[in-house]
């Protein structure tokens, strides 16, 4: 966080930003969490990092995360336009990729279209870490691995 300090954007909050990063390298192994309101379950994102920040006279506490979907919703929508592999279709439990970003239209500053979508929750909206690993059939360097979500790990769910 101290190397962006001297960048003027940095300087215009004239603030520090108290955060833990959590994992030092994009992997599979980072924590994988269910975002929502305690009832219902609004998405899952890799957990990258946790950090207080004061805005409009109120301190909170977020968290930043790259947001997973659904295969189907990702490679059928408008992104890659492809079928849903039989991978993806395949045993009992959902399978997700990496979302990528919808993209900013004509506004500066936001992710180029089809780039990996981040975001940033209030703390209070991470629910759990979620039992969801990469697939067996997946090389292990993969740039977009097929994630499943084992809701049986544990037979809780």
């Amino acid at each position: 966080m101290n190397q962006y300090l001297d960048n003027p954007k940095v300087q215009q909050g004239r603030r520090l930003v108290h955060a833990n990063v959590l994992t030092p390298k994009r992997d599979a192994s980072m924590p994988i969490v269910a975002v929502g309101d305690g009832k219902e379950i609004f998405g899952y994102g890799q957990l990258s990092l946790c950090f207080s920040a004061r805005y409009l006279g109120e301190n909170l506490d977020l968290c930043y995360l790259r947001w997973l979907h659904t295969a189907d919703a990702v490679h059928v929508a408008a992104f890659l336009r492809r079928p849903v592999t039989t991978d993806e279709t395949r045993g009992p439990f959902p399978a997700f990729r990496w979302n990528p970003h919808p993209g900013g239209g004509s506004f500066t500053g936001h992710p180029a279209y089809g780039s990996a979508h981040y975001g940033v929750v209030d703390i209070t909206q991470v629910m759990y870490v979620v039992p969801m690993l990469p697939s067996l059939a997946e090389p292990l360097d993969s740039t977009d691995p097929l994630f499943k979500l084992n809701t049986d790990m544990w037979e809780k769910f």
